[in-house]
């Protein structure tokens, strides 16, 4: 059975059940025990908060997958931050997606475990957590099952390398569910 939470951005939607993007995100975030995969268009310096969170889940033993449109173009302090992380970090996976046809990877996805999923429209930036008027939704379903492995798939088809000249060379270990 589908447990869904409405979520949004802006004040003049919050409330009678509907649950702020941004309070979600974190939450989801810091409840990870063994995996987080996420989708991004663009994480700005507004969004150092997520990456700081991403960071701590790593130091945890959390295994995370990371695929953000074009991550070198994005520039920033974020960008930074994620090629570091990626770096220093093992169990941490940075896609870079590029499709040489120029679309964009407009998606955003966070999944916990493959029990959580937080799907919307905010961009992870100060506007897209506080600013705009956006919205999203927490699922709890099989389905997050079936998001975390294209998550996946996309991770290992646009691999940044963890040393220059190398490979992504991704844990694929999955985390032990159960």
């Amino acid at each position: 059975m589908t447990n869904l939470t409405i979520l949004a951005t802006g004040p003049d939607l919050l409330g009678d059940g509907v649950r702020g993007t941004e309070p979600v995100v974190r939450e989801t975030i810091r409840r990870a025990s063994r995996e987080i995969h996420m989708l991004a268009y663009s994480i700005s310096a507004g969004g150092m908060r997520i990456v700081d969170l991403l960071g701590e889940a790593l130091e945890r033993g959390v295994r995370v997958v990371l695929v953000v449109n074009r991550v070198h173009e994005m520039g920033g302090p974020a960008a930074h931050a994620l090629l570091d992380l990626n770096r220093r970090h093992d169990r941490f996976t940075l896609g870079s997606f590029a499709d040489p046809g120029g679309g964009d990877l407009h998606a955003k996805v966070l999944v916990a475990d493959r029990e959580a999923a937080v799907i919307g429209s905010a961009n992870m930036s100060r506007r897209g957590m506080a600013g705009n008027i956006e919205i999203g939704v927490l699922i709890r379903d099989g389905s997050c099952w079936k998001l975390a492995d294209m998550i996946d798939g996309m991770a290992d088809r646009f691999a940044v390398p963890k040393r220059p000249g190398g490979t992504g060379a991704p844990d694929r270990r999955r985390a032990r569910v159960g």
